[in-house]
């Protein structure tokens, strides 16, 4: 097995044991706020991201199982990450109004509208592993026009995360987005051949879970 494949199981496994880890300590704790609600809500939804990931590098390095069902659902479940943590981002900030509901549910309706091509491999298709160990993908022209919606709900993130520490000058979990995003376009957009968004969603997960633990 190549170097690359096992760092990139290596982190997904970290970032399934992670995020699994933060959904019970922060349900846990209080699942009756909204705030701790949107959390968890993205904490599975990270945790299906890695574990359908890491199905699908195991599927196609032994040649078994289905890979092209396992990417679509890895996909989806990325795609869901973007609305909730709008979502939780929103809640962090104390945005008032109907508006943090209303956007989540019109962005995941537009995902739920596409699942259809998705799953007939017309928007993601041909997964496989190279020789080093990297996992490539093809896309189609709408497949990229539709992944700029997680990408938009990253970016609107952040700004919210970051209005807040300039106007509350405290610790900012905005940095978390920034992880997220830069994962998003170079390991999966762009797909440097690295382990890039194992690494990434790790460590923004962490951070996240981290700044929800303490308060």
């Amino acid at each position: 097995m190549p170097a690359l494949l096992r760092l990139d199981i290596v982190g997904l496994s970290l970032s399934i044991a992670l995020s699994t880890a933060l959904v019970l300590i922060v349900g846990g704790a209080n699942l009756r706020t909204r705030l701790n609600q949107a959390f968890v809500l993205f904490a599975l939804v990270e945790s299906g991201w890695a574990i359908c990931s890491l199905l699908l590098r195991i599927s196609l390095w032994f040649h078994s199982g289905n890979p092209e069902l396992l990417l679509d659902l890895a996909v989806s479940f990325f795609a869901l990450l973007g609305p909730f943590l709008l979502l939780f981002s929103a809640g962090y900030t104390n945005a008032r109004g109907w508006w943090p509901a209303a956007v989540t549910a019109c962005i995941v309706a537009v995902i739920a509208a596409h699942a259809v091509p998705l799953f007939q491999s017309r928007l993601v298709y041909s997964p496989r592993i190279d020789s080093h160990g990297a996992l490539l993908y093809g896309y189609s022209t709408w497949g990229i026009v539709i992944s700029l919606v997680p990408a938009a709900c990253l970016l609107a993130s952040f700004l919210l995360l970051r209005a807040r520490r300039l106007r509350e000058n405290e610790p900012s979990i905005a940095l978390s987005v920034v992880f997220l995003f830069v994962g998003y376009i170079a390991g999966g957009l762009i797909q440097i051949r690295a382990p890039i968004m194992a690494i990434t969603n790790t460590v923004s997960v962490g951070i996240m879970g981290w700044t929800i633990v303490r308060r």
